[in-house]
């Protein structure tokens, strides 16, 4: 009789903590998104007004950040700072394909990296701080956006993941 009550519980907690970590991911994707455009606005600040290397800024920035976000910007430190490569689109790019796995926001955030990338590197700085602007402005959208889906997915994962549990339990008993 012990043994039931006990295999029900573990049942029960197991798919309760499958849901809570399926769920953390959407709370996740809020936070790597807004890494990035804090790492966007350091970024900005260190080229406007600090004027120091890419490869100072980039590790300046991983410096800062964590988890992925500052994987990405360590990668690029790295890369630039060992004279790999010049083109810091390129890199930027090559970095988020390097660690795309890890990024759990949606495609349409990667698109806005990869276009912010397209013109990083290869302007004057005023063009650059107006590619970085308009990457911020797009990113805290999709900030909004996620934070909002992650608001009502991530009590829906938990809940779905406690009843899967409960459900399993009702059918095995």
């Amino acid at each position: 009789m012990y043994t039931s009550i006990i295999t029900s519980l573990i049942i029960i907690f197991g798919c309760a903590y499958i849901g809570i970590t399926y769920a953390s991911k959407y709370e996740i994707a809020v936070n790597q998104i807004s890494s990035f455009i804090n790492a966007f606005k350091m970024l900005e600040f260190d080229i406007s007004f600090l004027r120091l290397p890419l490869c100072e800024t980039f590790e300046r920035i991983s410096k800062s950040q964590k988890g992925t976000v500052k994987k990405v910007f360590e990668y690029m430190s790295k890369e630039l700072s060992d004279k790999r490569t010049d083109n810091a689109g390129d890199l930027f790019k090559a970095s988020l394909n390097r660690y795309s796995k890890e990024l759990l926001f949606g495609e349409e955030v990667k698109n806005t990296l990869y276009d912010f990338s397209e013109n990083m590197g290869c302007m004057d700085v005023e063009n650059e701080i107006v590619n970085i602007k308009a990457a911020c402005v797009k990113l805290k959208f999709f900030e909004e956006e996620a934070r909002e889906s992650a608001k009502k997915n991530v009590k829906m994962c938990r809940g779905l993941g406690l009843l899967a549990g409960i459900f399993i339990v009702i059918v095995l008993c």
